[in-house]
């Protein structure tokens, strides 16, 4: 991962669910850069990942941080 940044943030008018949730966005990668959304209780953050990954090792990865997260 080269970079990361947050750039959309909003909130939700329910609570879906208290836990952390993450997910690689529809939207097509533009050169490295991937858009991934995380979503925890009614926070909504949009983030722009810089990374030498595929679209394949992002997911990857995402599946281990969200095993370790309490």
């Amino acid at each position: 991962i080269n970079n990361v940044k947050i750039t959309r943030q909003g909130f939700e008018k329910r609570v879906v669910s208290q836990d952390l949730q993450l997910w690689l966005s529809n939207a097509p990668p533009t050169g490295n850069m991937y858009t991934l959304l995380a979503r925890a209780g009614r926070q909504v953050q949009e983030i722009q990942l810089t990374t030498s990954l595929d679209q394949d090792g992002i997911k990857k990865a995402l599946q281990r941080v969200l095993e370790r997260v309490p």
